[in-house]
């Protein structure tokens, strides 16, 4: 049976979407079932986060960034590159960022997967392969630009020769100083390294809304007499809910937070 793997990074001030994707995943998935693999900052000797992640069957890895500068996206490029190296080819690798957490199992759309493939949802609102030229020294047409306008904040992998050489492409730009230089945003940077390497097997699942939902498109949930959180404007079940354009459920209004009821309800529904 293929082996699956959550990956995810964080510092400490996002640590509570983080402990709260941790503990979605594990409402969802026993350690049997599903590794979970985070990146943080270096703490303190007996960090109490540290001990938690030990007790939630979390491989915690602590990294010295100082002074590294954007340094969650060179450790979002690390922990996928860390994941896929404790993996053989067909296991699967799902990177999710810290301010998204599961609301159900996802093997359903895991099942749609090919192997030695990428896989991500859909995100029109950002331009997408850009800088191409810079990175590869190649043009790329606009037809092809739109293939790839997804979204960084989820992103699955089956590991093999393709899929290796999108998280190479990934480790090398973040840590090239060329690169870092003219183009440090992760949805660019990952999107040229899977244009670039996974042409041929990146798939784009059309339901974002219910996985990787963005711009308040799942901001209004339900939860149903099955313990089933529906997503009321579609009325269907919501998988992943994500921030990206919502806010943080852990902080107040006027600092960024999403104040939407149900959001906020879900969040702590996850970590009971």
């Amino acid at each position: 049976m293929p082996k699956l793997i959550f990956a995810t990074c964080f510092d400490a001030t996002f640590q509570p979407g983080g402990l709260a994707l941790i503990k979605s995943i594990r409402k969802f998935y026993s350690k049997d079932e599903a590794e979970i693999i985070v990146f943080t900052e270096e703490r303190p000797c007996g960090d109490a986060f540290i001990k938690l992640c030990g007790q939630l069957g979390v491989e915690a890895k602590q990294m010295n960034l100082i002074p590294s500068r954007e340094m969650m996206l060179k450790a979002k490029a690390w922990v996928t590159k860390y994941a896929m190296s404790k993996c053989a080819f067909d296991d699967m690798v799902v990177h999710i960022d810290a301010d998204a957490f599961l609301l159900a199992k996802i093997d359903a759309v895991l099942d749609k997967m090919q192997p030695d493939s990428v896989m991500a949802w859909p995100d029109l609102g950002t331009p997408g392969l850009l800088d191409y030229r810079l990175m590869f020294g190649q043009d790329i047409s606009p037809e092809q630009d739109r293939l790839f306008h997804f979204n960084a904040g989820v992103v699955c992998y089956n590991v093999g020769d393709a899929s290796w050489k999108v998280i190479n492409d990934f480790n090398a730009a973040v840590n090239d100083p060329y690169i870092w230089a003219c183009l440090r945003n992760d949805q660019f940077i990952l999107r040229n390294c899977v244009a670039r390497s996974a042409w041929a097997s990146f798939i784009m699942h059309p339901d974002a809304q219910h996985f990787n939902p963005i711009g308040k498109c799942a901001d209004d949930l339900k939860l149903d007499n099955q313990n089933r959180w529906i997503n009321v404007r579609s009325g269907a079940q919501q998988f992943i809910w994500h921030g990206c354009g919502s806010g943080l459920p852990w902080l107040p209004k006027e600092r960024g937070g999403c104040e939407e009821p149900s959001i906020k309800e879900a969040f702590k529904w996850v970590q009971e």
